[in-house]
């Protein structure tokens, strides 16, 4: 891959895009940021937070600092202060300022209506001011006249197979449309009407050879992700790189293109953008057509179509109860949106520090499932051992039937008032309960004798049991990292099988031993797992999920920061998750259905169980 220094035409070679100039480049400041990056690397995003008031953004698109810093000296329009921007090797460095506040993605549905409206306020008259400036030519291109950028609409080098984003630039919007056309197989042949062609399609081709004025300056990607506030003042707009001169109605139609996790922002975009909504039509047309994937094209499509209020709705409950979604987050299924996000860790989670202290104690809550499967095989184990027939005694079938259910016995009247535990005082309160109720148990049940009060500590031993699996398998489904969902969920109750065979495994070792501690030794061995647990609560956090029903936020967002991104609270994913959060117990509360309001606790609860 080669830098290239002139403007392209989205048909050349791949390679990561330099533009004209690097800014304050001088072997000096290489050196330092090359150093800070080899230093901060660890951060693994695209974003290095270097101090309390630098970072840099390392990409393949070095225009973005010429865009800031031409939006700095043009416009009152609050951006990143550009202080060194070069190329190297593969990369592109840019030092700039941290912009003070957070992202509107943070808490704009906690906003009041007063705070939302002097936001949007000064967005638009942000929007007006980049209005005014005028275009160099009638040239859709970056300010420095060169290639565009925008991950939405790779480059036709991305159709080659490489990873490069760029296109253009275009002498004018006639050959920008006909451009976006192309890349659906629309060729020069088709630059008309066609009786060929779908209806739809020839609309389109109407709308894009009409004549167009001007293009005008546009940022491209007006999401609540890319605007920072601090209280009610906005603060900073970032995110540059897919800025440029475009066709009047595209920061509209961009806008619009929300993804599933900012699906709020839609209803304000028309607050601080002037609507265009015949164009954002044909751009849906052209977007159904010659869109990225399928699998886009036909979400959004359904989405953007639904002309009713109950079709929308009915797509709201597929994504919120499908099983797309888990605990308010994406479950595996789902996994495909977060690779599209930066995130701040390691590829491998053994040698990233939150993920690795995440999943260590996420493996202990494991436990609770182990300790379930070890019970599922003790009594069998037990009854071969001589000594332990000879302390219960001579029984009748049924009581030794009602001994052996004795764990389900105490387990399920309680599933339901563990479930509203867990609720009202969270899951790791909950867990620790379970795991202390069983320790108890485990270490009486050694030192029992007969068969009454052996059965009192197996019911005993189900309380706990019940306590500690209905909150285990929400509380680390809600802390575990996106990209390990699927194998957590996966391994939660194939551990049963593991407690059962170490269970046998003992039972069948100590089978010789000539006394009692041939069936106490298994038996006090069963308070292992909920040992376990108990040290486990030292590593995994409470549930951002709960935190964010007890209005908790901030540390909820802390959590998320400190074990999916450490610590970088502004990171891509991490907003993605808490916003994604906070709307699903939105729906989850407005929603009429037996799973709202009181009931939904023990309902949750005997799903869990089955």
């Amino acid at each position: 891959m080669k830098f290239t220094t002139k403007a392209r035409t989205g048909l050349e070679a791949p390679g990561v895009y330099i533009g004209e100039t690097s800014i304050k480049n001088t072997k000096l400041r290489r050196f330092l940021v090359l150093t800070a990056v080899k230093l901060f690397r660890h951060q693994r995003g695209r974003i290095l937070f270097v101090t309390p008031t630098l970072c840099i953004n390392i990409g393949e698109y070095l225009p973005e600092a010429s865009t800031m810093q031409y939006i700095a000296r043009n416009t009152s329009i609050p951006v990143p202060k550009v202080h060194c921007a070069f190329g190297h090797k593969d990369s592109t460095y840019i030092v700039m300022s941290r912009i003070k506040g957070k992202a509107l993605v943070h808490g704009w549905l906690q906003r009041s209506p007063e705070s939302q409206a002097a936001i949007l306020k000064q967005l638009r008259g942000m929007v007006e001011n980049m209005r005014r400036l005028k275009p160099p030519s009638a040239a859709v291109a970056n300010v420095d006249g060169g290639a565009l950028s925008d991950g939405r609409l790779p480059g036709a080098c991305r159709l080659a197979g490489s990873d490069s984003t760029t296109f253009g630039p275009f002498d004018n919007i006639l050959a920008f449309h006909s451009y976006l056309r192309s890349r659906g197989g629309l060729g020069p042949e088709f630059a008309v009407e066609d009786e060929r062609l779908s209806a739809d399609i020839n609309e389109l081709i109407r709308f894009h050879n009409r004549k167009w004025p001007d293009p005008v300056f546009t940022h491209g990607d007006l999401s609540s992700l890319n605007i920072m506030a601090d209280g009610d003042v906005v603060t900073g707009v970032i995110d540059w790189e897919t800025a440029g001169w475009y066709p009047y109605y595209w920061e509209y139609s961009t806008a619009c293109q929300v993804n599933y996790s900012n699906r709020f922002w839609r209803a304000e975009i028309d607050h601080f953008l002037e609507p265009f909504p015949d164009e954002l039509n044909y751009e849906e047309i052209r977007r159904w057509h010659f869109g990225d994937t399928q699998i886009v094209q036909t979400v959004n499509a359904a989405w953007t179509h639904a002309t009713s209020h109950a079709l929308q709705h009915a797509l709201e409950m597929f994504w919120s109860t499908s099983g797309w979604r888990t605990a308010g987050v994406v479950a595996s299924s789902g996994n495909e949106n977060y690779k599209t996000l930066r995130n701040n860790v390691i590829a491998s989670w053994t040698r990233d520090p939150g993920l690795r202290r995440l999943n260590i104690g996420i493996a202990t809550m494991f436990a609770s499932a182990a300790a379930k499967g070890y019970d599922g095989s003790l009594v069998n184990g037990s009854l071969a051992i001589p000594y332990f027939n000879t302390n219960i005694g001579d029984v009748s079938s049924s009581l030794l039937g009602l001994t052996l259910a004795g764990i389900s016995l105490g387990g399920l009247p309680f599933f339901i008032p563990a479930s509203y535990v867990s609720d009202y005082m969270g899951r790791r309160f909950t867990v620790a309960i379970g795991s202390s109720i069983m320790l108890a148990a485990a270490i009486i049940q050694c030192a029992t004798s007969g068969v009454y009060a052996f059965l009192g500590t197996r019911i005993m031993l189900g309380i706990g049991l019940g306590f500690s699996q209905t909150a285990s398998p929400p509380l680390t489904n809600e802390i575990v990292h996106p990209k390990h969902r699927a194998n957590v969920t996966n391994l939660f109750q194939a551990i049963w099988y593991w407690g059962a065979i170490v269970s046998t495994i003992l039972t069948l070792g100590t089978l010789f031993v000539g006394n009692s501690w041939s069936w106490r030794v298994p038996c006090l061995m069963q308070g292992l797992f909920p040992a376990i647990q108990l040290f486990g609560l030292l590593f995994v956090p409470e549930s951002p999920r709960w935190l964010v029903s007890k209005n908790r936020h901030d540390e909820a967002l802390r959590i998320l920061a400190r074990y999916h991104a450490n610590g970088v609270v502004d990171d891509e994913l991490v907003q993605y998750e808490f916003e994604e959060i906070c709307q699903a117990l939105d729906v989850e509360r407005k929603l009429p259905s037996p799973l709202a309001g009181p009931r939904s606790s023990p309902l949750r609860a005997i799903d869990t169980v089955f």
